[in-house]
């Protein structure tokens, strides 16, 4: 059951981004999120920089349908990794590609969390988080939420998703 949730906006397949080096990270980006930065960023340890990654596409696509985080991205791709960003990444696309993110509603990215030493010694860690960002008339806001969040997704808002494209 492949992409059942959303369509592909026309235009929005293989948006670039350029090689970065993974240093940014959205609880700093203080000048691109004026609005508001949700501080459980530094809470879920999202405050420290990830990896750097070469120049790459993105896609977005538009919600048709009702979905949980997890079988929204999953509608993506099962392998979760193939589609999500760092965070660099996400500041990017919203510097580079502002106008495809959602004018109305929130804009949805999966990122994966940066491997930290002391991952190794916990139980279960949380890999994925889910950032959505809503555009206001002179700024970003970001908020962002665990992958496992069971919360159901409505598309009355036709939320958008950027993700790496396939």
């Amino acid at each position: 059951m492949k992409n059942t949730i959303f369509q592909l906006l026309p235009g929005a397949e293989g948006l670039p981004i350029k090689s970065l080096d993974g240093k940014a990270t959205i609880a700093k980006a203080k000048d691109l999120f004026k609005s508001y930065i949700a501080p459980n960023f530094k809470e879920y340890d999202l405050d420290r920089p990830g990896s750097a990654t070469k120049g790459t596409h993105m896609s977005v696509r538009e919600m048709l349908a009702i979905g949980t985080f997890s079988e929204i991205f999953s509608d993506i791709n099962a392998d979760l990794d193939k589609v999500a960003m760092t965070q660099a990444q996400v500041i990017e696309f919203c510097k580079v590609h502002r106008a495809w993110l959602h004018r109305n509603h929130r804009t949805l990215f999966l990122i994966k969390k940066p491997k930290m030493f002391w991952d190794f010694f916990r139980k279960k860690v949380n890999k994925y988080f889910v950032v959505g960002v809503f555009v206001s008339p002179d700024s970003l806001s970001a908020f962002v939420l665990r992958l496992e969040n069971d919360r159901v997704w409505y598309n009355a808002y036709r939320d958008r998703v950027v993700s790496l494209r396939l």
